[in-house]
């Protein structure tokens, strides 16, 4: 992710900054010429072996590319100057090209050999402690380097060694034979070619079997601080009564247009209620039990028919409070899967003693991840039923609550407080991926059992933070052809095919996102740093990425340089890299985008939007049938926060000559 930067050179008269208001807070003195030239080359070893997979960088400016099967590379957008290139591959040493000149125009070649180290004398000295900040003693540790094995047990100090793994790069396996203590695994540890390897490793305790949940506010008696964040969090408002701003609908009697139906909100007494009418005016009235969701994020009123709950065919989205005023900005209630009640034609789909099918429950399709402490059980036909785990009722807690990441927390509620770090799960000491799938098992597109959006079985039950996600459920994802989500709830998919989740470093959901509730982005949000801050983004690339090289910072896109207090809000990296291209609720009608960014980090050209227009020959589509590109949303606000006067590319989105604008302007910035 990468901050924007405006050229006046970069633009021709369609994109021209100097027709933008003074007082915008935009920097127009970079100046950067739109000629360039591009790099290609091939990486081998020194049998002149093609070497796939390997990272390419050119250096300076800092661009990179990886190598295909039959090991070439191919660098574009480069400005014209000598360049080198830097290539690293798993289990070989970095190796660079000879200087090369690219011109304008052309595709200048270079060719990187690498070579292996030896190991001399290698081994990998481990220390490993327990959840408790003690050496775990007796624990398992085998090391591979996928020709050879080695494996230890740690000692009193919690220290073992492997030996014997010649390999440049290895993989650790950490098991506790007892099961007291979570699993985790290091997948690329790099040996280096004289001396060894150091690792140093904390495990996370498991919940015993016969744990059961307790709700969080048993919880938020001892971890205070984290409880109050959390009832603040999205999280903690998973599910909500009908109060605060989605209450207002209710109380002046609002009418949601449903296509050819429609849906009154109103009130019977102390109950809010949604009557709705089909195409023919008969009308069901239905009594709301609550809100998926809360008034933070968005949320759909449910409501019970004889024992089993649905979500009604509306839903209120909160309103975009950096951008007041902008008609694509309002929220309110609006239409939301009206296909559960209605046919095509506006009719019901049910008779009046009936009800909506039983494989669109909120029991099947939402409750599991609104809610915490329960038992999912098949109920026929692909429909699922819920029971508490303890109690009555559906679920122990109608949140995502404490348990839902931790697991069920009798025991450590219970024990003793030095056997409590034992008996419940710390995301922070389990391997990166089984943290990052404790976030999957509800925010990844997922079918488990009965075809259910779950990580759910019936041979497993319900995943438990510390497990295997795919033992539970396999994946549903969905994306564009561009590879950014489609779907709603799919981010940690994209994160696990991103630069951020298949390079040697992988990120962690918890890297931006605080787990108990971040605030940075108001007092449901979940971030560490607002979203429009590129201070999170530059901490790494400004180095990896630009060389520490400021100047190729603000020469990276052609875009203003950033300036937080800007009314538009250009110049965050995440503007480009982050489009909204999946929707849970509804999408803007003013730029055709999503309300959930994705977490590819890739920027989406114009160009991927014309593609799913030519795809299907047409000149105009609905939102939602084409990918919002990382232009769209941007130049629609522009366009009415400057009454008129931004000169960049804009226009109704549903139409493909507006694509056919931006990518315009697009090849000009980016040739």
């Amino acid at each position: 992710m990468l901050p924007l930067l405006f050229a006046t050179s970069v633009l021709g008269t369609a994109c021209a900054p100097t027709g933008w208001p003074e007082d915008s807070g935009f920097q127009t003195e970079v100046s950067v010429p739109t000629a360039a030239g591009s790099l290609a080359g091939t990486v081998t070893d020194e049998a002149g072996v093609a070497i796939p997979a390997a990272n390419v960088t050119s250096e300076p400016s800092g661009r990179g590319a990886v190598t295909d099967a039959d090991g070439r590379f191919t660098i574009e957008r480069l400005l014209p100057g000598s360049y080198r290139v830097a290539a690293k591959a798993e289990g070989w040493d970095v190796g660079y090209s000879d200087p090369v000149d690219v011109a304008v125009d052309t595709v200048a070649e270079a060719t990187v050999q690498l070579v292996r180290p030896d190991v001399v004398d290698g081994f990998v000295a481990i220390s490993v402690l327990g959840p408790d900040d003690l050496p775990a003693v007796g624990v398992s540790v085998t090391g591979t380097d996928g020709t050879t094995s080695s494996t230890a047990t740690t000692d009193s100090a919690g220290a073992a060694t492997l030996s014997g793994l010649a390999g440049l790069v290895i993989s650790v396996d950490v098991t506790d034979p007892t099961g007291r203590l979570a699993s985790r695994r290091v997948k690329s540890l790099t040996m280096p070619a004289i001396g060894n390897a150091r690792l140093s490793l904390q495990l996370s305790g498991m919940p015993g079997a016969s744990a059961t949940y307790i709700g969080s506010t048993i919880c938020g008696y001892c971890h205070t601080e984290q409880g109050d964040q959390h009832g603040l969090s999205a999280h903690g408002n998973a599910q909500s009564d009908v109060t605060g701003a989605p209450a207002a609908g209710f109380d002046t009697g609002e009418v949601v247009a449903l296509g050819a139906a429609s849906a009154e909100l109103g009130r019977s007494g102390a109950s809010a209620v949604v009557v709705l009418t089909d195409r023919r005016g008969s009308a069901r009235s239905y009594t709301v039990s609550g809100l998926l969701g809360g008034e933070g994020r968005g949320a759909v009123p449910w409501t019970e028919i004889s024992g089993t709950a649905w979500p009604l065919p509306v839903a209120w989205t909160p309103p975009d409070t950096a951008r007041a005023g902008w008609p694509g900005a309002t929220g309110g209630w609006t239409a939301w899967q009206t296909d559960t009640w209605f046919a095509a034609d506006g009719s019901f789909l049910f008779a009046s003693t009936s009800s909506p099918a039983m494989t669109s429950s909120a029991e099947t399709r939402c409750f599991a991840c609104h809610a915490t402490g329960f038992t999912l059980t098949a109920a026929g036909g692909g429909a699922l039923s819920m029971t508490a785990t303890s109690g009555a009722g559906r679920w122990v807690e109608g949140d995502v609550g404490c348990e839902r990441c931790h697991g069920p927390g009798s025991e450590h509620s219970s024990q003793a407080l030095s056997q409590k770090p034992f008996n419940i799960v710390n995301p922070d000491f389990l391997d990166v991926d089984r943290a990052n799938e404790v976030c999957a098992q509800c925010h990844s597109a997922l079918t488990g059992g009965e075809g259910a959006p779950y990580a759910w079985d019936t041979d497993h039950g319900l995943f438990t933070p510390g497990d295997t996600l795919s033992d539970y459920a396999g994946s549903a994802f969905v994306t564009w052809s561009g590879g950014s989500a489609a779907v709603p709830g799919a981010q940690a998919d994209e994160l696990a095919d991103s630069p951020h989740g298949t390079a040697a470093w992988v990120a962690r959901c918890t890297d931006c996102h605080g787990p108990h509730g971040g605030a940075a982005d108001g007092p449901s949000g979940s971030l560490w740093q607002e979203d429009k801050d590129n201070t999170a983004c530059l901490s790494c690339h400004a180095g990896l990425t630009f060389g520490a090289d400021q100047a190729a910072v603000e020469a990276h896109d052609a875009h203003p340089i950033y300036q937080p207090d800007s009314a538009s809000g250009e110049g965050r990296c995440v503007g480009c890299h982050m489009p909204q291209t999946a929707t849970r609720l509804a999408w803007n009608d003013e730029s055709a985008a999503g309300d959930e960014m994705s977490h590819l980090f890739l920027a989406v050209p114009p160009s991927d939007t014309l593609a799913d227009f030519d795809a299907v020959g047409a000149t105009e589509l609905p939102p939602g049938s084409f990918v919002n590109n990382s232009c769209m949303d941007c130049h629609a606000y522009n366009t009415w926060l400057y009454s008129g006067t931004f000169t960049g590319p804009t226009g109704d989105p549903t139409l493909r000559a507006t694509h056919a604008a931006l990518d315009a302007s697009w090849t000009e910035m980016f040739p």
